[in-house]
């Protein structure tokens, strides 16, 4: 049974997953070791805990950040908007004076951390603010099938 308590949820990327042939994907290990990297530079920068939204786009590093709080490395706080996610690390900063990381996935996910990240510089508290991104192959891809399917709708 998952732990939802802390807002992981039904967890469905596993890094160390192999393939239906028993393989593992090189992609998937390349993805997990810049992971553990981003989350090791971060632990020397002081940051242990960390806000966020697990989504589509940031599930390599949600991984990283569950086995890291598994370790006993960090605490994650699993959040239901950036937004909150961005307000509840500038008041950890505030409050304990050491840095804190919101987490958000791509696109409208990155923008709801705005007013909270600009609410930590207004206070010159210390925050990171970490998203997810889409390849970039597919930028703009999602957006434009959509648009057309909602103008053939219109006519």
């Amino acid at each position: 049974m998952p732990d939802t308590r802390r807002g992981w949820g039904d967890f469905p990327h596993d890094p160390d997953a192999s393939n239906a042939a028993g393989e593992c994907d090189r992609g998937t290990v390349k993805r997990s070791l810049r992971a553990a990297s981003l989350l090791s530079r971060l632990s020397v920068a002081g940051v242990d805990t960390v806000f966020g939204m697990v989504g589509h786009s940031n599930l390599g590093l949600a991984d990283a950040l569950r086995r890291a709080e598994e370790d006993g490395r960090l605490s994650y706080f699993g959040i239901r908007h950036e937004g909150v996610g961005a307000f509840a690390a500038s008041a950890y900063a505030k409050l304990t004076g050491r840095p804190a990381a919101c987490f958000s996935i791509a696109g409208p996910g990155a923008t709801n951390l705005l007013t909270g990240l600009w609410d930590a510089k207004v206070d010159r508290v210390p925050i990171l603010a970490l998203t997810g991104q889409v390849q970039t192959r597919s930028l703009g891809r999602v957006r434009s099938k959509s648009y057309r399917r909602l103008r053939r709708s219109q006519r």
